[in-house]
C-alpha cells in the first residue's frame, strides 16, 4: 500500500492523516484506549517504512478524553518503538499538557532508547510544521 497525501485512516474515533512528504497528523477525539494505542503503533510503523523509517508526528489534543494510568504506563515501556523523527503536540493546555509532558519525561527516563525524538508543544499546526521543516533542513 502506498501512502497518499491527505489519506485518512480511522482508529476508533481518532483520525490519522498522512501528509506529504513524511508527516502523520493525529486528531485524538475522546478516550485513547489501549487498543487504539496498539493500532496507532502499527499504523505509524507502516507509514514510516514507506517514508524512509521515520515520520514527523503532529498530535492534535483539543478533543482528547481520558488516558488511563494503565495506558500511560504502557506508552512509556521499552517495548514500544516510536518511528518518530519528531513529535509536535497541538492544543495541549492545562491537565492535558501536564499529562503529555509527564509521558514524554517518564519515557525518557524509563525507556531512553525509545524516546530519542524531540517533542514540543505548539499553539497551531502552522508553527509545528515550520518546526518540522527546520528539523528536515538541519545538517
Amino acid at each position: 500500500m502506498t501512502n497518499v497525501d491527505g489519506e485518512i485512516e480511522w482508529i476508533g474515533p481518532h483520525e490519522f492523516k498522512f501528509v506529504l512528504p513524511d508527516e502523520v497528523h493525529i486528531a485524538i477525539n475522546g478516550d485513547f484506549e489501549p487498543k487504539h494505542f496498539d493500532a496507532h503503533i502499527v499504523y505509524l510503523k507502516r507509514i514510516a517504512q514507506q517514508c524512509g523509517g521515520k515520520v514527523y508526528c503532529l498530535v492534535e489534543t483539543r478533543y482528547v478524553g481520558r488516558m488511563t494510568e494503565a495506558l500511560r504506563k504502557r506508552m512509556v515501556t521499552g517495548s514500544n518503538e516510536y518511528p518518530y523523527a519528531a513529535c509536535a503536540v497541538i492544543g495541549a493546555v492545562g491537565r492535558i499538557r501536564i499529562v503529555f509532558d509527564m509521558i514524554v519525561k517518564a519515557g525518557r527516563v524509563l525507556a531512553p532508547s525509545t524516546f530519542q525524538f524531540p517533542t514540543r508543544f505548539f499553539p497551531n499546526v502552522e508553527s509545528a510544521r515550520s518546526w518540522f521543516q527546520s528539523l528536515r533542513n538541519a545538517p
